[in-house]
């Protein structure tokens, strides 16, 4: 039995797809960097400036949220919606099959009320174990448990709540591997954005700020549908379960 590929093996690989199939990945991460770069833009714009040299208040700052609260959404679903396209047009390069952006962005179109879903089932799980410091392993644990959702929805079209179950089974024995290499591609993800920032910090300019923003959700969101899809695929051999064809997400 051939041993399994290391850390460093699935984040080379990850990098290569990202590279070798660029003209495929990068158009696909185009509407969440957008919404990421507005939704950013929106939150600045709405943030109280301080008065006095005194920071804001509370109360300033809950107001700016909630301005800023329907753009935030947007940019999320935005999100959601890259990391359906990315994962589908993934799983496609992986089967040796010929992938195309507008295959996978309609393939992650079909598949995006049933990732929403289960986003929020996420969410909201992850958010009211968080709120109180005793339950935040718990949370961090469901959450692992929980990454591979994304790609049993596009693969076997499980709905959210059957998406987020087998996740968790395919992640049963392998947790600490599966949190290793995910906390690693989700890092290495972050490194457009601490270059980009440390470009554009020093405009001050909040458009400059935005646009940096998207820009590093362009360079990061194809590297994390890669990385995780990988890793996925490697949790299913691993389970001596054969990667099924990705339905949907070619052109005939």
């Amino acid at each position: 039995m051939s041993s399994r590929p290391s850390l460093p093996d699935l984040v080379s690989a990850a990098a290569t797809m990202c590279v070798r199939h660029a003209r495929v990945l990068l158009p696909l991460a185009i509407p969440g960097a957008l919404l990421a770069a507005a939704g950013s833009y929106a939150l600045l714009s709405t943030a109280p400036a301080p008065v006095d040299g005194a920071d804001p208040s509370a109360e300033q700052l809950q107001r700016g949220m909630l301005e800023a609260a329907p753009w935030l959404a947007v940019a999320a679903i935005g999100r959601v919606f890259t990391h359906i396209a990315l994962v589908a047009a993934v799983l496609t390069i992986i089967q040796g099959r010929p992938a195309t952006a507008r295959a996978a962005l309609s393939g992650g179109l079909r598949a995006l009320p049933v990732a929403l879903l289960s986003f929020l089932v996420m969410l909201l799980a992850v958010s009211l174990l968080s709120a109180t410091i005793l339950l935040l392993p718990l949370a961090l644990y469901l959450l692992v448990g929980w990454v591979f959702s994304a790609q049993l929805i596009v693969e076997e079209r499980s709905g959210p709540l059957r998406a987020l179950s087998a996740s968790r089974r395919l992640v049963a024995g392998q947790w600490w591997r599966t949190f290793g290499v995910s906390a690693a591609v989700m890092l290495l993800s972050l490194l457009p954005e601490i270059v980009v920032a440390q470009v554009v910090g020093r405009s001050g300019s909040e458009l400059a700020a935005s646009a940096g923003s998207g820009i590093a959700a362009l360079a990061g969101a194809p590297f994390v549908g890669a990385g995780l899809t990988l890793l996925y695929q490697d949790a299913r051999r691993s389970r001596g379960r054969p990667p099924l064809p990705p339905p949907e997400v070619t052109e005939r």
